[in-house]
């Protein structure tokens, strides 16, 4: 008396099952198909851009002789290939940039590796440890170290032969040029006078409207009311902060160069 009923809706939940798998299998297609007509469109791109744009701004669009592509603000504001194009066919004469005569496809393929190493720029966990220091050093050494020793004054902070001393071989290049443009935490030290006239010179650890906590030259830390003491603040990367405003972008790769030069 049961088991008809019972297989009626195993035969049922069968079905149900066989059209659902029979839909997900069709509605995926259309996607497999788009991935897979995008991911040709990218290498026959990849092709064309190292044979018609690679000698000039580098096999893989980080640059050369021309600019780097792959954090250009072009590159960024295209929409299938509608600002890229126009580059293309135009050229820029004012930088050495002739135009290019090329088919519609061609124009759209290159747009579609170019979206592509922008997205797997954006996408990426961070640059290998092993980046060739020889792609970082655009500058001249020389020419840092005059800056180093002059308008930069780097000098009246750091030395060759004291804490910069084999520096380039402490840190890969990109660490040494990260830690150039963003050094470690700020560090701001500090010297409190107490009512005695005492000083204790230290290193902030906490300060707000009330109290500040710092450790002093002794390893020890000390807390005091801001409203019984007189605090004078220093913070050591103010310069650090005031040269990135300033200097220029061939300064600092020149002063990179010099710095990887310390080994």
């Amino acid at each position: 008396m049961f088991r008809r009923p019972q297989r009626a809706l195993k035969i049922s939940f069968a079905a149900v099952i066989t059209f659902a798998a029979a839909t997900a299998t069709t509605e995926s297609r259309p996607r497999q198909q788009t991935a897979s007509a995008e991911s040709a469109a990218v290498e026959r791109g990849r092709k064309q851009f190292v044979e018609s744009c690679g000698f000039c701004h580098g096999a893989d669009a980080t640059g050369g002789r021309g600019p780097d592509l792959v954090r250009s603000p072009l590159v960024a504001h295209d929409v299938k290939g509608d600002k890229i194009g126009e580059v293309i066919r135009n050229g820029r004469a004012d930088k050495g940039m002739p135009p290019q005569s090329l088919t519609n496809q061609q124009i759209s393929d290159l747009a579609a590796y170019l979206h592509f190493r922008l997205t797997e720029s954006i996408e990426s966990a961070g640059v290998p440890p092993a980046y060739p220091v020889q792609r970082l050093l655009t500058g001249k050494a020389e020419a840092g170290k005059d800056y180093f020793n002059g308008a930069g004054h780097c000098k009246d902070c750091h030395s060759p032969s004291d804490d910069l001393a084999h520096v380039a071989q402490k840190y890969s290049s990109t660490e040494l040029e990260s830690r150039m443009l963003y050094p470690d935490a700020p560090r701001v030290n500090c010297t409190v006078t107490l009512a005695s006239g005492q000083q204790v010179k230290g290193t902030v650890k906490h300060i707000d409207d009330f109290v500040l906590v710092m450790k002093d030259g002794s390893g020890w830390y000390r807390t005091f009311s801001r409203d019984q003491v007189k605090v004078e603040l220093h913070d050591t990367l103010a310069a650090h902060r005031a040269l990135l405003n300033q200097i220029t972008s061939t300064e600092f790769h020149d002063l990179f160069a010099y710095i990887a030069s310390l080994k």
